[in-house]
């Protein structure tokens, strides 16, 4: 079997999911950077403590639950099981979804005093209502892709999010101007966040009901061994899609509780973590490429390694790290070096920046968990990925532990920057056994030409901002978003000259993704032809 027997259909659904995926991920990053201007520090340490049960749901709807139920229907498409997988399928995450609604609605001011602040009741019971929402959102995802259908899974992401940061600004907004606490502007805030599940839920709904298999919905029988195969499947999955979302949650509960039992106050402790959290949009910001990649790379790898094409596995997997970690590598460092006029520019002053420049290293490995996880998952290696992702974020905990108390939110940065280091160096461990990716042969010249690349670029964007911060002396907000994005073009210039006058990608390395990626081949021969006019050959 070679590249061209691949099935294209297969890479076009994937490449459309993983188009909407991008568009997703940027603005679920970008949108919090308005909301924290709008309700400050203590507004946005409310919201971000209660968000990551709202990234749970979503890892489970729009990545876990749909893929592993998609796998399921796709190999019993036009069988006799394929009813009891579709009945099994919907009265399952039905099930599931109320019960966990039950579960954190009463249990919500329990979870708020583990949290350290009673308050949180409020916004946890609200978010609650979410997960009566998310199997409706999850089984039509899941049921449209193991048919193959992609476009509405796609569409209704897109919509769904849109919706969703609306709700969340224009509410906040409102509430912040009529005088409302942070607390009331949080809960209110989350409450705006849930129309987009539900407008998204109506739209999936309407679609299912107008296609030809829409009569399936209505078969009673159940299946236990689907019923376990999808729990495990969907588990796993969703389990590599949260790993950033997990270290959230271990600082939402240890983070204001340690400085408090240390001697913070509470009102200042909880401020601080508010400062703290302006590094989640930056690391999602960071880390879409890496993610976007990982969604692509799934059905190409997978599909190699039926065919044991084991050569053209360990290709596309080394150049998908190098692209991973070079790229991941130039964001966190550059991230580092203008966080002072980054965090001015988005947040309005510099609290917390040295800590911020700390946490945004993480970019880099979280960069390489994304794509190590994706091919892990074409690997078939499903339960090997989340497996890792669990020993990352218990380590997070320790660390957490052990470092907040003795230097605060700089303790908690340091534990996830190692955290999520350890969980990439098993998931690479884990794909060298399986693919020998790594030779020095293969990566020995790569790491000289990316070090000095990285250098040149970090470099150049020290001079930048030191001569901008000369000039200016960066006392304005202006001034430091001038700052900011001078140095991060520049820099950002300089490294890919540098990578381009290295060869960094060589041109062998990338034959599988042009072969594989429709149209690619075309958009490469037309820029090769362009690039030979320009130097006159």
């Amino acid at each position: 079997m070679t590249l061209d027997n691949v099935n294209r259909s297969l890479w076009r659904g994937a490449l459309l999911l993983t188009a909407a995926g991008l568009v997703v991920k940027i603005l679920s990053a970008v949108y919090r950077i308005p909301y924290q201007n709008i309700a400050g520090d203590l507004g946005f340490y409310v919201f971000q403590q209660v968000y990551p049960f709202y990234a749970i749901a979503a890892a489970i709807a729009f990545t876990g639950y749909p893929m592993a139920f998609s796998r399921v229907v796709s190999v019993h498409r036009g069988s006799a099981k394929e009813k009891d997988v579709i009945a099994t399928s919907f009265w399952s995450v039905c099930a599931l979804g109320g019960l966990t609604f039950i579960l954190l609605f009463s249990s919500a001011p329990r979870l708020a005093l583990w949290m350290g602040d009673p308050a949180l009741s409020d916004p946890l019971r609200v978010i609650s209502f979410l997960f009566l929402v998310i199997p409706f959102t999850a089984f039509y995802r899941g049921y449209f892709q193991g048919m193959g259908e992609m476009v509405s899974t796609a569409v209704t992401q897109i919509i769904e999010q849109i919706v969703r940061v609306s709700g969340i600004l224009i509410v906040s907004y409102v509430l912040v101007k009529a005088g409302s606490s942070a607390y009331e502007t949080g809960t209110g805030a989350l409450a705006g966040s849930l129309s987009g599940a539900v407008i998204s839920s109506i739209l999936l709904y309407r679609y299912f009901k107008t296609s030809s298999t829409h009569k399936l919905r209505r078969t009673f029988s159940f299946s236990f061994s689907v019923l376990k195969e999808l729990l495990r499947g969907s588990i796993y999955l969703s389990l590599s899609a949260m790993v950033l979302v997990l270290m959230q949650m271990a600082d939402a509960f240890s983070f204001v509780n340690l400085l408090t039992e240390n001697g913070y106050r509470e009102l200042p402790a909880r401020e601080l973590k508010g400062i703290f959290d302006r590094g989640q949009p930056l690391l999602q910001l960071g880390t879409v490429l890496a993610a976007s990649l990982a969604l692509a790379l799934v059905p190409e790898v997978s599909a190699l390694y039926t065919a044991k094409e084991h050569e053209k596995v360990r290709s596309l997997c080394r150049l998908s790290l190098k692209i991973s970690i070079s790229f991941g590598a130039a964001a966190a460092l550059g991230l580092a070096v203008i966080m002072e006029p980054v965090n001015m520019m988005l947040f309005k002053n510099s609290d917390g920046s040295i800590e911020l420049s700390v946490l945004s290293l993480s970019v880099l490995f979280a960069s390489v968990i994304f794509t190590a996880t994706g091919l892990l998952q074409g690997l078939g290696l499903y339960r090997s990925a989340g497996i890792a992702v669990v020993a990352g974020v218990f380590l997070k905990v320790v660390l957490n532990v052990w470092l907040i108390p003795i230097w605060g939110m700089m303790g908690a940065g340091i534990a996830t920057v190692i955290a999520t280091g350890a969980t990439a160096f098993i998931q690479i461990f884990l794909l060298q056994r399986k693919t020998a990716v790594f030779t020095w042969r293969s990566w020995g010249l790569d790491i000289l030409k990316l070090t000095a690349a990285l250098v040149l670029m970090l470099l150049a964007a020290i001079l930048a901002m030191e001569g901008l911060t000369a000039l200016t002396g960066l006392n304005h907000r202006l001034e430091a978003s001038a700052a900011a994005i001078l140095s991060a073009i520049i820099g950002a210039g300089t490294f890919f000259a540098a990578l381009l006058a290295a060869k960094y990608l060589r041109n062998e390395n990338m034959e599988s993704i042009l072969e594989a990626v429709p149209k690619a081949r075309k958009w490469a021969d037309s820029w090769n032809k362009r690039r030979q006019r320009w130097q006159g050959k």
